[in-house]
């Protein structure tokens, strides 16, 4: 009985090491995706500043609504990275990560 107790609590040791590594990483790839996305909101930001420059310049209604439509284009893929963000950076808590000190 006994020696079946030490190998249950050796696969479980493996259980939560495997677990940990896992957990490790996809925070790892949930980082490198956040960062990736937030370089593209940058671009799009300086992307935006240029359109309104065109904007500010232009006296043409076509080119103007042409613009306004990228500018929204824009302001929509900023807006859902910062929400994404928002959201991926409220931890997730189960019982076995609070149990086990993990954070």
């Amino acid at each position: 009985m006994l020696y079946c107790k030490k190998i249950q609590e050796k696969k479980e040791e493996k259980n939560k090491e495997e677990a940990l590594k896992i957990f490790n990483r996809q925070e790892k790839e949930r980082n490198e995706l956040l960062l990736e996305s937030q370089k593209i909101a940058t671009n799009d930001i300086k992307d935006l500043f240029k359109i309104a420059a065109v904007v500010i310049k232009s006296t043409d209604p076509a080119e103007i609504k042409k613009c306004m439509l990228s500018l929204s284009h824009i302001a929509t893929t900023v807006k859902e990275t910062a929400a994404a963000a928002i959201i991926q950076d409220q931890p997730v808590q189960n019982q076995s990560t609070s149990q086990h000190g993990i954070y």
